[in-house]
């Protein structure tokens, strides 16, 4: 071996042993010192949060009556994903429910998609892992088709939940008062980002006008979160946590402090 091949091979082995040794130190980096934070982004590729909004509280007169109360409905839902792996992605069973709901099949696809940018409502704003609300006025009669026929109904459910109810006592119509309920927007979504403001979601009603958006903090409740594992196919597999949401109190007259009127229109208390 002459000495230009020996320094060759002095050369190819230095670089290899550089090469091994910036390895070595990226991985000892990933495992040691940024270990903690690679172990918290795989968990979350592990996990889905769903939001399960608190039922709102009801406003009532100074005598007691309910000017806003919650009702239970019979509410239809749609598991978003259940239909995403048949294999004609959900078509059939969407085409027989919008016969039984008296739904046009176009108007329940809008439904069930999910929101994003460019794509107007109706849409699902929430998690595709829990289930999509497409009907909350149901008739028992054809809730009980789907419960009965669930082999031709999979992923859709028909239960009992609370929906916002303006029961007019005495006649009296207040709806400017009182105000009105909508969901949230994506751009008020984003304002909130980077505020201490906890309890919004895509899912959320979020009070318009008059005693609901004035008090919609204190009518909301606290919401709750179901973490749910997944696997790389994005179907669920089980659940990791649930905390229950909490039931916001009622409103009254009585239960608000007296304040007197400012020039600004706000109101301090005295």
């Amino acid at each position: 071996m002459n000495a230009r091949t020996h320094f060759r091979l002095v050369v190819l082995y230095v670089l290899v042993g550089a090469l091994l040794l910036v390895l070595m130190g990226r991985l000892w980096t990933m495992q040691v010192l940024d270990g903690e934070h690679y172990r918290q982004v795989a968990a979350q590729n592990r996990t889905r949060d769903i939001v399960v909004p608190a039922i709102r509280g009801m406003i009532l007169d100074d005598k007691g009556r309910p000017l806003v109360r919650n009702r239970t409905a019979l509410v239809v839902s749609v598991d978003r994903t259940t239909l995403m792996r048949q294999k004609d992605r959900g078509e059939a069973v969407l085409k027989r429910l919008a016969g039984v709901l008296g739904i046009g099949y176009d108007e329940l696809q809008k439904r069930i998609r999910l929101c994003a940018p460019g794509i107007k409502r109706p849409c699902w704003p929430g998690s595709p892992f829990q289930p999509i609300p497409v009907d909350d006025r149901v008739d028992p009669k054809r809730a009980l088709q789907i419960m009965e026929r669930q082999e031709e109904f999979p992923g859709v459910t028909a239960q009992f939940q609370a929906v916002r109810e303006y029961p007019e006592p005495e006649g009296a119509n207040a709806a400017q008062t009182l105000g009105y309920l909508q969901p949230i927007t994506q751009e008020e979504l984003d304002r909130r980002k980077g505020i201490r403001v906890t309890g919004y979601s895509g899912v959320d009603l979020v009070g318009r006008d008059g005693l609901e958006a004035a008090y919609d903090a204190d009518l909301r409740g606290r919401p709750g979160v179901r973490r749910v594992l997944v696997d790389s196919q994005g179907r669920v597999t089980g659940t990791a946590s649930s905390r229950p949401p909490s039931p916001a109190a009622t409103w009254s007259p009585a239960s608000t402090p007296k304040c007197r009127a400012r020039p600004s229109g706000r109101c301090a208390t005295r």
